[in-house]
């Protein structure tokens, strides 16, 4: 009788070992397919409520990642109209120097307005560019053109940002009206300047030169602006770059497993489990005389 004990005992501990065994292979198996160290969700519960910080944390910053690279292609599109415009006026300039020359006919003059009919009309496509889908000079209103046919602002004089991070904004969307029609209107300007060339009027050739100053001096301080927007996008870009990085290093120090080591260990538990497989089939094929 206390054989029998000794041998159920026995054989009882092994199942019960080899269950263990097999459910640690199964469980090894599926980190080296998984590449996961955790395979469910209720060991380790404080590492699994790390893990789900961490994937919230790095979802939020691939948010603010995106909105950065949408920031620093939209602003770098505002710098590209902003440079082509400030051109346009350099060359309104450049016309009103030559017609301020007493030494151009009326027949000159009115050749030159031709240009500035160009030109006008080069600038109230600046004025009303579009990218994506977005008048990048019509404010909060940004899916309407920002300037009609008659050159009238009917945009939004509020202003669009975006959140970068949780404490910074970036501006990427501008008041036409204030861009184009801030110091002066530029596009009253060029009718002015066309009136005055057709009838030879010195003195407002010379006040077209003065109102081109102005207007480009306009564009150059939202050229400026543009400029730092766009360096605290790229910056909020790097840092949002930086914090995803450690975010997933610390979620792979944790859910990650070694393959390797996890391939070693399993090959390891493998051996062992059929030793054992092979141990309980022998010591339930003893005869009573060896179990004696």
């Amino acid at each position: 009788m206390l054989v029998r004990s000794t041998l159920f005992s026995r054989l009882s501990y092994m199942s019960k070992e080899n269950t263990e065994l097999s459910v640690e292979l199964a469980d090894v198996q599926k980190q080296i397919a998984t590449g996961k160290r955790l395979v469910r969700m209720s060991e380790e519960p404080w590492s699994i409520s790390q893990v789900h910080q961490l994937r919230e944390d790095t979802s939020v910053q691939s948010v603010f990642k995106r909105a950065s690279d949408l920031s620093v292609t939209l602003l770098s599109q505002t710098e590209n109209a902003l440079n082509d415009s400030m051109n346009v006026l350099s060359r309104l300039r450049e016309i009103a120097v030559t017609a301020a020359n007493d030494t151009y006919s009326q027949d000159d003059l009115d050749g030159m307005v031709e240009e500035v009919d160009t030109l006008k009309e080069r600038l109230f496509s600046l004025a009303n560019t579009e990218f994506d889908g977005r008048y990048l000079f019509a404010g909060t209103a940004y899916d309407t053109e920002p300037f009609d046919t008659t050159f009238a602002y009917v945009g939004s004089a509020n202003e669009v940002s975006i959140d970068v991070s949780k404490n910074s904004r970036v501006e990427v969307g501008f008041d036409g009206s204030d861009v184009f029609q801030g110091a002066v209107d530029v596009f009253t300007a060029i009718d002015n300047f066309t009136t005055g060339l057709g009838i030879d009027d010195s003195t407002a050739i010379n006040t077209a030169m003065t109102d081109f100053d102005d207007a480009f001096n306009k564009l150059g301080d939202y050229l400026t602006r543009t400029g730092g927007e766009m360096n605290l996008a790229l910056d909020m870009k790097e840092v949002t770059e930086s914090i995803a990085l450690g975010l997933t290093e610390r979620l792979s120090s944790i859910e990650d497993v070694d393959v390797a080591e996890a391939m070693t260990r399993f090959s390891l538990m493998q051996t062992q489990y059929q030793i054992n497989l092979q141990l309980t089939s022998k010591t339930r094929g003893m005869t009573l005389f060896e179990r004696m």
